[in-house]
């Protein structure tokens, strides 16, 4: 490195020039040779009021002035060798790598931008930058820098101040990319909804690589380049865990730095999209409880006036069979009566599913309940099928028994035949306590339940069929095999008892009812 022959004189001013490679055969590694521009060169750059930077291709720093030391704030020795866009402020670093970019993709040719520095003193400056390559000239060799300190900034300091303040506290994400894409500035509400940090922003560089879906962006641009904005566009970006989340997009074109770019404000809605589709649930849920209330009190009329019918033939018949004495006639009468009894039996379960029949509830250890049940159940269910039973003694609900039976009976027949004969059946009892916004159903209310829940193995059911399973005459089964009534039967009894029923299921994964019945309060 050469220095000054007088120290003396520019002890003040240390200049420091490249090193100059050898001559061709020098054989002295490194050696300066001397050139007759050194004076020249020295009263160019050292008596300019414009700091001047040489740099490599990397941005590595060979050479600097010493009218840069004012306005960087370090000495131009301790410069040599370090990274000028260590001093870029983060926000504006992306901005200095893009035209520093550009510089060297054409050779010759001036890059002009303003960029924020950390000043070494303390503070931010600043500085209006050109740059051009001469990294292919004899003599040169390097990247040449000038920059100056931007004068009207005392005059804008203020306003700009406002503006950086806005652009920072903005409630929805706001950056510019140019053309390809290339992220220039943005806010911190960009980089929020997706978990981002600043760094991690400026390493992913192309805003190409935020989209969830690739074809989300070529879309929007196309949208924009036709009408020449994007207002309120619907699209997925990527978070930083990989998932994707919900933004309404809308872009302008705006000049930056001198080049055409887009601007863009990214609303996220991930949340609001969320809310809706809880919404749009609750919605269809409460139709279907309308609908269900409705078909009860129209099953409810409907039973009512068959079991008058039923009463009557039941009564009749056995009139007729008291004033017969032909043992054939008496066969066909009770054949009569039999089919009466079948129907009447019906009615009871349509009673049932409209919450017409009278229940005793009382308090009831729903686990003792279902151990009571286990020789019913092994008759019920073939030996292929295995019956587990898990319960929690002490686990007492305030229900009917006779009807929590009946409701067990026809759920686990149910099961038995989604099983085709073989497979594993469960039940399980326990206390659970929900807060408000835990239950498993948004209609569930808060509060102390016994959770009494049948698990099969079975084929299952798809969305379409879980939808219907309690409405009345609904049935998967072949013709004959079922009336469509169990299912039903058990939703009313179930309701009539303060409790609620959630099912669970999907095709080759079997299905688990699950009620919830008020638990005892002690």
């Amino acid at each position: 490195m050469a220095r000054s022959r007088d120290p003396g004189r520019h002890s003040s001013r240390q200049v420091l020039l490249p090193p100059r490679r050898s001559r061709p055969g020098d054989d002295r590694a490194g050696a300066p040779f001397p050139t007759p521009r050194e004076p020249a060169f020295r009263a160019l750059v050292e008596d300019s009021d414009d700091g001047m930077i040489l740099a490599d291709g990397a941005g590595i720093i060979l050479y600097a002035n010493s009218a840069s030391e004012p306005l960087l704030g370090h000495r131009p020795a301790d410069l040599l060798g370090t990274s000028g866009f260590a001093m870029c402020r983060a926000e504006h670093l992306a901005l200095a790598r893009d035209a520093f970019a550009r510089c060297l993709a054409q050779p010759g040719r001036v890059v002009s931008l303003q960029v924020d520095i950390n000043h070494a003193a303390g503070g931010t400056r600043t500085l209006t930058v050109r740059l051009v390559s001469r990294l292919s000239e004899p003599g040169v060799g390097a990247v040449v820098v000038h920059f100056r300190e931007f004068t009207d900034r005392n005059l804008d300091q203020q306003e700009e101040e406002h503006y950086r303040a806005v652009f920072e506290s903005a409630p929805i994400g706001l950056g510019v990319a140019d053309l390809e894409g290339h992220l220039l500035v943005f806010n911190n509400a960009m980089m929020q909804p997706g978990g981002y940090t600043r760094e991690d922003i400026l390493a992913i560089g192309n805003v190409a690589h935020l989209y969830y879906r690739p074809a989300d962006r070529e879309r929007a641009l196309a949208i924009a380049q036709k009408q020449g904005f994007l207002w309120r566009h619907e699209v997925q970006f990527r978070a930083k865990s990989g998932s994707c989340y919900d933004t309404l997009l809308s872009l302008a074109p705006v000049q930056f730095g001198g080049r055409r770019c887009w601007l863009a404000a990214v609303e996220d809605i991930t949340e609001r999209k969320q809310a809706e589709a809880q919404q749009r649930q609750l919605e269809a849920q409460l139709r279907q409880a309308q609908k269900m209330e409705a078909v009860g009190q129209m099953t409810a009329g409907i039973a009512h006036d068959f079991n008058n019918v039923l009463s009557v033939i039941i009564g009749s018949a056995d009139l007729i069979a008291g004033a017969l004495g032909k043992e054939a006639q008496l066969e066909d009468l009770a054949e009569l009566r039999r089919a009466a009894a079948h129907g009447a039996a019906m009615v009871q379960k349509l009673l049932g599913y409209s919450r017409q029949t009278a229940l005793k509830v009382q308090p009831t250890d729903l686990a003792g309940l279902m151990d009571g049940l286990r020789g019913m159940l092994r008759h019920l269910v073939p030996d292929p099928i295995t019956i587990d039973l898990h319960g929690i003694r002490g686990s007492m609900a305030v229900v009917d028994p006779s009807a929590v039976e009946q409701i067990v009976l026809n759920l686990v027949t149910n099961a038995r035949d989604a099983m085709a004969g073989q497979g594993a059946l469960r039940i399980d009892v326990r206390p659970t306590v929900f807060e408000e916004g835990e239950a498993p159903a948004p209609w569930m209310s808060a509060g102390a339940y016994v959770q009494l829940s049948v698990t099969d193995t079975g084929i299952g059911m798809d969305e379409a069929t879980r939808a219907r399973v309690f409405e009345p005459f609904f049935t998967t089964k072949p013709p004959g095999a079922g009336t469509g009534l169990g299912l039903s039967m058990v939703y009313g009894l179930v309701k009539q008892q303060g409790g609620y029923v959630d099912v669970g299921s999907a095709p080759g994964k079997g299905t688990t009812v699950s009620l919830f019945f008020p638990q005892l309060n002690v």
